[in-house]
């Protein structure tokens, strides 16, 4: 069977992961959620500085208050 051919071919600290993964498709038929899942496993945790900290929590308090990009704007500097 191809599955148990995969799950040979895994290293062994990627087995558990891949049985959550089988258990958690058994378990739903939202395959956006399973996407998304997916992508999150995929992606590398990276620790972000105390400045980039600070610039995510200035730009979303920007977001929050109504103080985003004015689209006219960037369109006149894209020349479109």
């Amino acid at each position: 069977m191809e599955l148990e051919n995969i799950l040979k071919e895994l290293p062994t600290e990627k087995i558990y992961i891949a049985v959550q993964f089988i258990k958690f498709l058994a378990k739903t038929d939202d395959i956006q959620t399973v996407a998304w899942k997916i992508l999150e496993a995929t992606c590398e945790e990276e620790e972000l500085t105390p400045e980039e900290e600070l610039m995510i929590a200035e730009g979303r308090a920007e977001i929050e208050a109504g103080l985003g990009i004015d689209a006219e704007e960037v369109w006149k500097e894209l020349g479109i």
